[in-house]
């Protein structure tokens, strides 16, 4: 059991690390597109406090995931080689909502997302068990976060 959940427990942590590098390049992306005055943020990261209160920007602003890309691909116009695919926003949502069952103490974690209830009923919108998922997820985010970095790099190139 204890080997099953540990690499359960290195998959979802890979997995949301590299989630969380999309996300970061995708804002990046946007401020650098949208909002390309010299500095990105009133103040550094290190030196933000809790009650700070700093601009709103593509970097600070509460636009999820979905809406994140959405701004992205539209930016990117023609490249369709740099295109994001939503298909992130799904697992996204899964690990951020969804319920990891332990049947037994043999068995691989299950993780299980349920849509919105209605009538009493909700059906059941992702399913997967055990580790290897997660380890092709790790590959796929790392596949879209290229094509930012991508994007990333072009823009960079054709502002100097």
């Amino acid at each position: 059991m204890q080997e099953l959940f540990a690499a359960y427990s290195e998959g979802l942590g890979k997995t949301l690390a590299n989630l969380q590098s999309l996300e970061f390049l995708l804002r990046l992306f946007l401020q650098n597109t949208q909002h390309p005055e010299a500095t990105w943020l009133d103040r550094g990261p290190g030196e933000m406090a809790v009650g700070d209160i700093v601009a709103e920007t593509p970097l600070t602003d509460w636009s999820s995931l979905g809406v994140l890309i959405d701004r992205y691909n539209a930016a990117i116009g023609q490249h369709s080689s740099l295109r994001v695919s939503k298909t992130v926003v799904d697992l996204r949502d899964a690990l951020a909502h969804g319920r990891m069952f332990m049947p037994s103490m043999q068995d691989p974690p299950i993780l299980i997302k349920f849509e919105k209830p209605c009538d009493g009923r909700t059906r059941v919108t992702f399913r997967k068990s055990g580790a290897e998922w997660l380890h092709q997820a790790i590959k796929d985010v790392h596949a879209e976060t290229a094509k930012v970095q991508a994007a990333l790099d072009e823009h960079g190139a054709a502002q100097q």
